[in-house]
């Protein structure tokens, strides 16, 4: 049996916390009451650039859900009936497979909410839900469309008792305040400004079989939205393994895949069919690596981007500034303006 996903996240973004208050006030949600209950002192997110736990934020959640009685939280053009998560998990985890679940699930939406409808598209290996009808104007800080997203790729993993590394996701507005954080919330290659809210993974998932049950299902909506914020991982994942060898040989430029899996003392044909079980490629891992180290450098100092290049293994400043806008959407120079850092 698959091994349980387990959380690696616990910490989030202050204005994560400082949106969902507003958002809370904004709604007639008594202010102090609200800190009263999850334990949180104004004080503790006065700061946007500190972290706070993510349990908080996921407790403010859950009363904002609650006293609305919307899991869409106000921010979709219809409500979203409080209950709707659960029924949904709970006629998937009597399916058979993931396909089936997510179908099962996708059918319980259709039936209870308008705020959007999702659909499943297979196509050259790749799987994509689609979220129809989502409404950005009525979503001015992406908090839906981000839970939106967590929540169906957090219950695909959960499901199946494995992490799906993301492929890709595509967002129908531009940076917003926090895009930064989303390398954390949704490792993948990001696209801006797109039609449609959509995320994409390996259809080799669809066929992996469903081993939660209604037991299981008790405790994870218990813990319920923690869980949906919480980046899952298996035990042992290869993918997971190769990431942090890179990580650590980046600064001396990056191994081929021959000698990345002789450094992990396995065949390059073993080390091809292990990543390809879980939905990777060796050179998507090289690319995320290189991402989030440039997204790092990019947000944390004053660095110029020729420099930047450098240090993440591109001789040429404009190869890596294709490569980052074929991974966030938009140029170095560009990210670095819109978190707000002096360009160079």
């Amino acid at each position: 049996m698959p091994n349980t996903p387990t959380p690696v996240i616990s910490t989030t973004s202050n204005l994560f916390v400082v949106r969902y208050f507003e958002l809370a006030i904004k709604n007639g949600i008594d202010a102090q009451s609200l800190l009263d209950e999850i334990n949180l002192a104004r004080g503790e997110f006065a700061d946007i650039a500190q972290r706070v736990d993510i349990k908080k934020l996921a407790d403010m959640m859950l009363i904002i859900w609650d006293r609305l009685g919307d899991e869409a939280m106000g921010l979709a053009n219809a409500r979203i009936p409080r209950g709707t998560f659960w029924i949904a998990c709970k006629l998937a985890v009597h399916e058979p497979n993931l396909k089936s679940a997510l179908n099962s699930a996708i059918g319980m939406y259709g039936i209870a909410t308008k705020a959007y409808r999702v659909e499943l598209r297979e196509e050259e290996g790749l799987t994509t839900l689609v979220f129809h009808n989502y409404q950005p104007h009525s979503d001015p800080h992406r908090l839906f469309a981000e839970m939106t997203l967590m929540a169906w790729h957090r219950l695909s993993a959960w499901l199946i008792g494995e992490n799906i590394p993301l492929v890709s996701i595509n967002f129908p507005y531009a940076l917003t305040e926090h895009s930064e954080e989303y390398h954390h919330m949704f490792p993948a290659r990001f696209t801006f400004d797109a039609e449609l809210l959509s995320l994409s993974f390996s259809s080799n998932f669809l066929k992996r079989e469903v081993v939660k049950d209604a037991i299981a299902l008790r405790l994870f909506m218990s813990n319920c939205p923690y869980e949906l914020f919480m980046q899952p991982r298996v035990e042992f994942s290869m993918a997971r393994e190769i990431k942090t060898l890179l990580e650590k040989t980046l600064a001396d430029g990056l191994p081929t895949l021959e000698a990345a899996a002789r450094r992990l003392h396995m065949s390059k044909r073993t080390f091809i069919r292990k990543l390809k079980e879980e939905g990777v490629s060796y050179q998507e891992l090289k690319d995320i690596v290189r991402r989030d180290r440039a997204i790092h450098y990019l947000l944390a100092n004053s660095l110029p981007v020729a420099d930047i290049a450098s240090r993440i293994g591109y001789s040429d400043t404009a190869v890596f500034a294709r490569a980052f806008k074929g991974w966030t959407g938009i140029s170095p120079r560009e990210y670095r303006l819109k978190s707000g850092q002096k360009s160079s």
